[in-house]
Order: C-alpha cells, then structure tokens, then sequence
C-alpha cells in the first residue's frame, strides 16, 4: 500500500483468527467485478483479499487518511468479511515503512498466553499424558490474550493520523448492513466446521455463523450482536 501524499508510506498488515460473528440471510448477487492484472493509477493503492475491505481502504486515502489509517480500517473490515481468517480476537503483526527516513518499524501483536497460564495447561489430569493435538487445538485450553486491538492502537498512535474509534466505522457499518458472500466465505467456513460443531456451546455463541454461506446471499450481524460487538466498541476506543 502506497500512499503519495506529504509521505510515501508502505505498510503490510498480517491478522490471525477472528473474534467478529456474521450471519447470513438470501440476497441478490451483486455484478461480476472484473480483475485485471495491472492497475494503474495516482494518489494511492490499496490490496486485500477482500472487495469491500479494499473499497474501505481506498476510501479513507480518498479522505486524507495515509497508509497506516487505511491499512486498520481494511484490517478491521477483514474480520467482518472473513472472520475465519482475521479480526479482533487474534493477532498479527505490523510493518510500516517510512519513505522520507528509509526506515522499517514493526510490531509484534500477537497473542500471548493468559498470566494464569501453568506449564501443564496441555497434560489431562485425568490420565496425567498431553490432549491430543486437535483436542488441545480447538479447545478452549489455547486460547490466547488477543493482540489485535492494541496492535491497531499503537500503529495509528504512531503513525497514522485518525483514532481508532474512526479506522473502525466502515467495519461496524458493513457488519450492520450486512456484505454479500464471495466465493472465499464457503471455502474459509467449511475446514473448521466438523470441529466447532463438535462443541454445542460454540455453536450458540456464534449464532449460526457456521452455517456454510452461499455466494450471492447477504450476511449480517443479528441485532444483539451489534450491540455486543459493532456499537460498544467504537464507543469505547479512542486514540
């Protein structure tokens, strides 16, 4: 991502898994979009995986945000769209380029263990031997401290030039009206569906989100989890 304004920049943003839940209701397909292997252009680029992560980004250079404002706010659409791949219940990391002084900045923003965490948090107790790996894996017992949030925070603090509360706007409202599934949403949804399913309580927190999405329908978030994820969040972040 470039940006040619009163600095060049250059920043690539890494996430791991997603704390945002979506929903998914029948909608019409939008238009086609079609891809070229060259663009060009002036003033900025942006590159996600995802349109309306993309859109987002460019939309923010188009109103005076540089690379680092962008970069969150695509990140941050990223775990509305593609909530198996990134968002705010993970991390990642972040390296920013500053063109005027040829320097590299980085951020280490991934998870880290809970404080309480001991040395045999992955030995049953019952049979004094390790779970076995996918047991260990998709159980509560790996859980990480997120990195993400601050991740985001300190790289706008630093670096960019909007708050936090503003990078996630477009996120809480796509998640609000909801995005149509693109052809990666079935693909990301139906690997890690035997396992979350295997826990009935998974299921009820995510409030059907693992039900496998057709492209061209519309998903959402229910009512009560915008509440619980879209609207308190931007209220309480800041700069």
């Amino acid at each position: 991502m470039i940006v040619r304004r009163t600095t060049a920049l250059s920043v690539m943003m890494v996430a791991a898994v997603a704390g945002t839940l979506v929903n998914g209701a029948p909608a019409q397909a939008t238009p086609s979009v079609t891809k070229a292997p060259v663009a060009v252009g002036r003033g900025g680029a942006a590159s996600t995986v995802d349109l309306d992560a993309t859109r987002v980004a460019i939309d923010v250079l188009r109103h005076g945000g540089n690379a680092v404002d962008a970069a969150v706010a695509a990140a941050a659409t990223l775990g509305v769209t593609e909530p198996f791949s990134s968002g705010l219940g993970g991390g990642g990391f972040f390296v920013f380029y500053d063109a005027r002084t040829g320097k590299v900045h980085t951020i280490d923003g991934r998870e880290a263990a809970p404080a309480s965490m001991q040395e045999t948090a992955f030995v049953d107790p019952a049979t004094g031997l390790p779970y076995q790996f996918q047991e260990a894996r998709m159980s509560g017992i790996s859980v990480g401290v997120p990195g993400t949030p601050q991740t985001w925070q300190t790289a706008l603090r630093k670096w960019g030039t909007i708050s936090l509360r503003d990078a996630l706007r477009p996120a809480v409202k796509i998640a609000e009206q909801g995005f149509v599934v693109d052809q990666r949403q079935p693909r990301g949804v139906l690997p890690i569906q035997p396992n979350q399913r295997a826990v009935p309580a998974r299921r009820q927190a995510t409030g059907g989100w693992l039900d496998l999405p057709q492209p061209g329908s519309r998903r959402d978030l229910p009512p009560a989890q915008q509440a619980g994820h879209g609207r308190v969040l931007p209220r309480r972040a800041g700069r």
